[in-house]
């Protein structure tokens, strides 16, 4: 990906664009292969259904009701006070990271959150709290409405 393409924002419905007419590499349920695209897939998904921005359907109705108030879509022109920014090169060679469109990486990757959000997600998930959210987010489209 060129350094101009990456920097540039996408909407969902670009997103699902750029990948709408790739060859199909196996039948559902044949085998497990994790993508980006996929999540991309859910985020245009919620929007169809719910009319809302798939982040905001985010946080109203599962981060928020569950205490994780500091999640969120990155947005590139807020300003997040302590936020960590990144680096790449060499490890004896370290120059700001160049920038990205969060867009680019869409529900795969462009949320935001605090050390402390991250750990109480980690101890909902796996004491089960979050267990009866997550079926039935699995299944088909009852989580919408």
């Amino acid at each position: 990906m060129s350094s101009e393409r990456i920097r540039k924002d996408l909407s969902t419905d670009n997103s699902v664009a750029m990948f709408a007419n790739e060859p199909v590499k196996f039948e559902p349920g044949e085998t497990y292969a994790y993508n980006n695209f996929a999540y991309v897939l859910v985020a245009a998904v919620i929007e169809a259904e719910s009319g809302q921005p798939w982040n905001e359907f985010l946080v109203e109705r599962f981060l928020n009701p569950n205490d994780m108030n500091t999640i969120n879509a990155y947005f590139d022109g807020e300003i997040v006070p302590v936020r960590v920014v990144g680096y790449e090169g060499a490890m004896d060679d370290f120059a700001n990271a160049s920038f990205i469109s969060m867009t680019q990486t869409h529900t795969a990757g462009a949320l935001t959150a605090t050390a402390l959000d991250v750990d109480q997600w980690q101890q909902k998930l796996h004491g089960g709290e979050l267990t009866s959210v997550v079926r039935s987010i699995s299944m088909p489209m009852n989580w919408i409405g």
